[in-house]
């Protein structure tokens, strides 16, 4: 049995300094100059990747309808520049067959905001499906906000995930939900 490989993708800010793990993996700090392209050629690099661990925000956003407010979460997850959103999930497809695992820590990343949302532009859960086709990878993601305690240790804990975790597979299947991932940033 090969080893297991492990790679951290990250928005580039206060994660940075605290994302610690205790395991060989490589991390890839996403800012405004590294497009996702380059992140995609390092783990190319390093290929197959058990489990790709990307950090960021969540993004919400809100729609005006008349005089109401609908504020929406699960807009997408800000991952250096290009972030992850649903107008550039096929950007991920260059990542088909490299990777197994994806798992996004990010708040609301598979929150669906109501019935007025599925399958729109905020809806997380049709956008983390999307990364899992496109990818061809497992993705696991939860739909809650998310904490994370940076100031207490020298490595970001993330503690139990808030929310439900989903999984979300390749085949398009509908999500299902899962007590955890196959790997945490925990583990590493």
């Amino acid at each position: 049995m090969a080893k297991p490989t492990f790679a951290v993708m990250l928005q580039e800010d206060e994660y940075q300094t605290y994302v610690v793990p205790r395991a060989t993996f490589t991390l890839i700090p996403m800012n405004y100059q590294r497009r996702l392209q380059e992140g995609f050629n390092i783990i190319g690099g390093i290929a197959p990747v058990t489990c790709l661990f990307i950090i960021a925000h969540g993004l919400e956003g809100a729609a005006q309808a008349g005089n109401s407010t609908q504020y929406a979460a699960g807009l997408g997850v800000a991952l250096g520049f290009e972030g992850i959103f649903h107008h550039n999930a096929g950007l991920w497809a260059k990542l088909h067959g490299n990777v197994k695992n994806i798992v996004v820590y990010a708040c609301n990343a598979a929150t669906t905001g109501g019935p007025a949302m599925r399958g729109g532009f905020a809806d997380g859960k049709y956008l983390m499906g999307s990364l899992a086709i496109y990818s061809g990878a497992n993705v696991y993601a939860a739909d809650r906000l998310q904490q994370a305690d940076v100031s207490a240790s020298a490595s970001v804990d993330f503690g139990p995930w808030e929310g439900q975790v989903w999984e979300f597979l390749p085949s398009g299947t509908p999500p299902r939900p899962v007590a955890k991932p196959p790997w945490e940033l925990s583990d590493l």
